[in-house]
């Protein structure tokens, strides 16, 4: 499925992080980045009150990039969108792009058709 033909409309939150870069000293992941987005829905992604299990942020789409590993790695994408989709999240698109070699790779998840 291509998450570009999607339609979600305004009952949906957007988050996305860009031009993430993998923590490492030796330089092995020089040149690599990668774009995240996802999207929840309002009601799954309730910040008011003190129910921090329900807030949805940045740290979901850091941590899952982390646990992830190495981006070059052979199933890094689909570690990440295993991972997100733990979360109540409805749609996730994960890119990674190799500024020097002049590729990338792009996949999504969609939880559920119409959720949004």
């Amino acid at each position: 499925m291509d998450c570009g033909d999607l339609k979600l409309a305004p009952t949906c939150r957007r988050l996305f992080l860009r031009n993430w870069r993998y923590p490492v000293l030796d330089g092995g992941t020089r040149g690599v980045s990668v774009n995240v987005t996802i999207f929840v829905r309002y009601e799954d992604s309730d910040s008011r009150g003190d129910d921090f299990a329900k807030v949805i942020d940045y740290n979901v789409m850091r941590d899952a990039l982390l646990k992830a590993g190495s981006p070059r790695t052979p199933g890094f994408i689909d570690r990440v969108l295993a991972e997100l989709m733990t979360a109540p999240i409805v749609l996730a698109n994960v890119e990674v792009w190799d500024k020097h070699a002049g590729t990338g790779t792009t996949e999504c998840r969609v939880r559920q058709i119409g959720a949004c």
